[in-house]
């Protein structure tokens, strides 16, 4: 395949079955070639050819232009899709009923992505020093795939972003979410943070992105056996306005706590939340969004019903849709939230009279205050970022409680995440000495580390045991 891209001719019928992640069929038909287009993600993006040597030199040079330029480093978006199976055979049939098929299994890591990666580590980033290179790695939700790509003796990248707990609460429908458990957040986290800490790994911490629904309305209020079946799950409404300010908080103790680099996402330092639920489709800008909601408005319609009722689709688009991570940075509570003034490419928050910078940026108990606060609290204790990481109690659905603990350090994060008060018993090994060097309740009174801890409604603390 000599092409830039991954083309095919015959308009009679696609080269294959694989279904588009934004919906639809991988291949768009190109009049003026004559010829299919690969496009896993958008019409506008198609996948470029790697198996076409060509096609590499030029990504080579185009990253060395950028480096020359003073560039330090790349996010690289997807990378470990860029290998595919020769022959794109067919997807199989995991969908009855639907015409296209997920197709993951032959273009996820890929026959020769590490061979790409390796090529463009001697071809570009071994003649740069102190570079910095983080991809995404998609549909990966084992640790020992995404391993390779991160041993620093393999010469590939310095870290890979893991999908497993953004998509914990994932359907095979992309904006229909199912309620996660708290045992099953742990059990991602556990995992990722165990494994490549003992294989030799670096783990790449994020909880928002430009893919992803804000943190506050995701990963609080989590599902328990007693409701798993109900959708209302996650800080909303009364509970979002009422816990807002703490949960925001408690996620930053989660997400400074953990072994490896952290990234925060704009908006996350300020506890930026979802779009409201009121919000019509009308509002939303992104293409998995629109593309989602016009094929399932179709699809009811096939069913013979003219106006189908379209609320359930709705409240997935409102857990889940791109766009709660796009809209304009809430930077203050005039007009357009202080993005700009013209007119932005969407509305703004309705929130952001309240939640915006200039009311957080001088006041010490904000969100954006405790952000820096735990983040100098990881500074100043290595064992946070280094340390080994102990799951504990590991099947209560309410408290999130572990250990960590580096060069003769030991340190114990406890968290409720329970819109209830909740006894935690610690257990004895923990011993009975300890200091309180972080916590979104409970630095502001004294206390000390029981055996029998009561937590108030998503309460955090970080204890370094033996002080």
């Amino acid at each position: 395949m000599a092409s830039p891209q991954i083309r095919y001719g015959r308009k009679q019928k696609a080269p294959n079955n694989w279904a588009g992640h934004f919906g639809g069929s991988v291949w768009e038909w190109d009049e003026p070639t004559q010829e299919y287009y690969l496009h896993l993600y958008a019409t506008e993006q198609p996948d470029l050819n790697w198996e076409n040597p060509d096609v590499r030199q030029e990504v080579w040079r185009i990253m060395r232009w950028w480096m020359d330029k003073g560039c330090d480093g790349f996010r690289m978006d997807v990378i470990n899709l860029i290998s595919k199976v020769p022959g794109l055979p067919d997807a199989p049939v995991t969908r009855p009923g639907q015409q296209y098929q997920p197709g993951t299994q032959y273009y996820c890591n890929g026959p020769r992505v590490h061979e790409f990666m390796q090529e463009m580590y001697q071809e570009v980033l071994s003649r740069y020093p102190n570079y910095f290179t983080v991809g995404e790695s998609p549909f990966t939700h084992d640790p020992r795939d995404l391993l390779p790509y991160v041993l620093p003796e393999r010469k590939e990248l310095q870290m890979m972003f893991q999908f497993e707990l953004a998509d914990i609460d994932k359907t095979h429908t992309r904006l229909v979410p199912r309620i996660p458990s708290l045992p099953e957040i742990k059990s991602v986290i556990n995992k990722w943070q165990t494994f490549m800490f003992n294989h030799g790994g670096w783990n790449s911490l994020y909880m928002e992105n430009h893919d992803q629904g804000r943190s506050v309305s995701r990963f609080l209020g989590f599902g328990t056996s007693a409701d798993k079946k109900s959708f209302d799950f996650g800080l909303y409404k009364q509970d979002l306005e009422m816990y807002w300010s703490v949960g925001a908080k408690l996620l930053a103790i989660l997400h400074t706590t953990q072994g490896g680099t952290v990234f925060i996402y704009q908006g996350e330092e300020i506890g930026a939340t979802n779009v409201p639920r009121e919000w019509d489709i009308e509002e939303y800008k992104d293409v998995a969004t629109i593309n989602f909601y016009t094929e399932e408005l179709q699809a009811r319609k096939g069913l013979g019903v003219d106006k189908p009722n379209m609320s359930d689709v709705m409240d997935g688009i409102n857990r889940k849709a791109r766009d709660n991570a796009r809209v304009p940075m809430q930077w203050d509570d005039s007009p357009h939230a202080g993005f700009t003034n013209g007119t932005p490419w969407m509305r703004v928050n309705d929130n952001y009279k309240h939640i915006n910078v200039k009311n957080q940026i001088d006041d010490e108990h904000s969100v954006f205050s405790f952000w820096k606060q735990m983040i100098a609290v990881r500074k100043a204790h290595p064992l946070l970022v280094h340390g080994d990481f102990v799951l504990l109690a590991p099947e209560d659905e309410k408290i999130f409680m572990y250990t960590r603990e580096h060069n003769g350090e030991k340190a114990l994060v406890v968290m409720n995440f329970s819109k209830h008060q909740e006894t935690v018993t610690l257990p004895d090994s923990l011993g009975s000495t300890a200091k309180l060097i972080a916590g979104n309740i409970s630095h502001e009174r004294e206390i000390k580390l029981e055996a029998k801890t009561i937590l108030q409604p998503y309460e955090g603390q970080v204890w370094l045991l033996g002080q």
